[in-house]
């Protein structure tokens, strides 16, 4: 279950820093950025650490959960991120963070 987590998890979490950041409500993560942590996800913990330590084991079934967890959740934040549209704050970002000048 973690393995199907994790993507969501790291994305969420990272997704709501940047929206702050940027200070953009719109702010999204490209394809290319939940392709590039699954695989690193899948580098990291599937086949270095089980090579150079016991105390890891690489198996497939979890690889699959990250790629799986990936699409999922690119699809879920392609149907979510809010557009012009469906803004229902002001544009100004301040004001859209609960901010007041």
């Amino acid at each position: 279950m973690d393995d199907l987590l994790a993507i969501p998890v790291i994305l969420g979490i990272t997704l709501w820093a940047e929206r702050m950041i940027y200070r953009n409500p719109r702010y999204t993560h490209s394809g290319i950025h939940i392709a590039f942590t699954v695989l690193l996800l899948i580098l990291v913990f599937e086949l270095l650490l089980p090579r150079y330590s016991a105390a890891y084991v690489s198996d497939p079934w979890d690889m699959l959960c990250y790629m799986i967890s990936g699409i999922l959740y690119g699809a879920w934040l392609r149907n979510n991120t809010p557009s012009e549209k469906t803004m229902v704050l002001s544009s100004d970002s301040d004001t859209a963070y609960g901010h007041r000048n």
